[in-house]
């Protein structure tokens, strides 16, 4: 036994009390531990847990509605109205007046479209980390993923798949719009023909999941909206724009304003957080109509025609590209403009994009060019400088995309073939190898990467909606 005298937190405790004090000392520190034998209480006696055997055979769980109206197990599809003037496909009108289904089992069917079961929601999953055999790794398997190894410069690994929609090919010669879902592995991908055609994303198939055909309305501009459940498309002929419900499958017309001028809101945004949608107008003129009832809200004015809108992840601040070169910043909460500032070199603004981590701000140029700014340093100033000029392209940047990591950006012009670059951040470089000349992307028209960016996909002139896989992301 150790020296007690040499045992500073024992001084003053003479020999007479110090069984009791030390007794005291352990059951304030670990609480009550039984002794061997009351002389020896050196080493405390270990018990062992007796392991606990399930003998039971694991039962399959099935889920169960909490609640189930039992009125609606009674409607069949058939005795549901349909409003002819707001259907797109006559023949599904027709096959749903005559349907015996019911129609609680048509709106799930509906739904399971476009929706795909989540992980967590998955009875019999696998507990996260089941896999690694190293409990260290299950411990922080989410600080050692590949999520944290930073994208490398120089080459980039990628495989060209199959095309999203190689199964139809019928939305257009020009694929004006191409996007991914936020939260499912489902594609958007909408052509001059006025189709706009949902597909599963696996890069092998990518099945069709449904079309959307817009009668006399060849399509400017078609996304998502911000919680997935709707797409908003608008036409460069109509005096209107449509929504269409994935839900229950509904096609609402949306009317103008008087506040708008007729025929001139073609192109518009989707502000993140789901509240407002922001439509390109004229003579400067941003639309804000409510995401939910479509109704405009406001009109906010800038100087130069309205080229491009970028939003911040929480839709607190616009920032928007002007034809004269002139980019505003505006506070959406009482939207009113916080700051403006020359792109530096600028003869006519084209496009514009704001990383998601909100350090980036890239701006596109009717020459080629592709300004990079550090988006603390523009507040500041009127005529910030770049701190990167990025010359890849020479014809009108007409694409700028940053991927979820803000460690990529991808530019496009449709006025050259095969003009589409990747740009790694933050080195500023670009990939030497993409693309390839046998993977040739003709005149890009539209562009975006899956939400945790191994998916990269290029909508272009030939009809085709292209796929890539980016080997240094692993998750959709």
């Amino acid at each position: 036994m150790a020296d007690r005298r040499k045992l500073p937190i024992l001084s003053g405790i003479n020999s007479k009390n110090f069984e009791s004090e030390e007794r005291k000392l352990t059951q304030q520190l670990f609480g009550t531990i039984h002794f061997q034998n009351e002389e020896d209480h050196i080493e405390p006696e270990i018990v062992e847990k007796e392991e606990y055997v399930e003998t039971a055979e694991k039962k399959p769980l099935k889920r169960k509605p909490v609640w189930i109206d039992e009125d609606d197990l009674d409607i069949k599809l058939k005795d549901v109205p349909v409003k002819q003037e707001k259907r797109v496909d006559s023949s599904v009108d027709k096959a749903r007046c005559s349907s015996n289904e019911s129609y609680s089992t048509f709106l799930r069917k509906q739904h399971a479209n476009v929706s795909f079961t989540p992980a967590w929601a998955d009875l019999d999953r696998k507990p996260v980390g089941e896999e690694d055999d190293d409990p260290l790794l299950r411990s922080v398997g989410d600080y050692l993923s590949d999520k944290t190894i930073a994208l490398p410069k120089g080459v980039l690994g990628y495989t060209r798949m199959t095309d999203i929609n190689k199964e139809t090919r019928s939305e257009g010669s020009k694929i004006i719009s191409l996007e991914f879902h936020k939260s499912e592995p489902v594609a958007l991908v909408g052509g001059n023909h006025g189709i706009v055609t949902l597909f599963k994303v696996d890069g092998k198939d990518n099945p069709k999941l449904q079309s959307i055909q817009f009668q006399k309305f060849p399509l400017t501009e078609s996304s998502f909206a911000a919680n997935g459940e709707e797409i908003i498309s608008t036409s460069h002929i109509q005096n209107h724009f449509h929504s269409y419900n994935l839900i229950t499958g509904k096609v609402s017309r949306h009317g103008w304003n008087r506040n708008i001028e007729k025929g001139t809101a073609k192109k518009f945004k989707v502000s993140p957080d789901g509240k407002i949608l922001a439509f390109f107008g004229r003579f400067g003129a941003i639309h804000i109509l409510s995401a939910k009832t479509k109704e405009w809200v406001d009109t906010l004015k800038m100087n130069g025609e309205v080229q491009d809108i970028a939003f911040n992840l929480d839709g607190s601040r616009m920032f928007s590209f002007g034809e004269d070169g002139e980019v505003y910043i505006w506070d959406m909460g009482n939207r009113t403009c916080i700051h403006r500032f020359y792109d530096d070199g600028c003869i006519r603004g084209t496009s514009l994009c704001l990383s998601p981590n909100e350090q980036y701000l890239a701006t596109g140029s009717s020459v080629g060019i592709v300004n990079i700014y550090d988006t603390t340093k523009i507040i500041s100033s009127a005529t910030p400088k770049p701190e990167r000029i990025l010359s890849n392209l020479v014809t009108s940047v007409n694409g700028l995309k940053f991927n979820s990591t803000s460690e990529m950006l991808a530019m496009s012009s449709s006025e050259k073939e095969n003009s589409v670059r990747l740009v790694h951040f933050p080195s500023y470089t670009v990939f030497s190898n993409f693309p390839s000349i046998q993977a040739n992307c003709k005149l890009v028209r539209s562009l975006d990467f899956s939400p945790n960016g191994s998916f990269f996909a290029v909508g272009n002139s030939t009809g085709k909606a292209l796929l890539f896989k980016l080997s240094h992301y692993k998750e959709y």
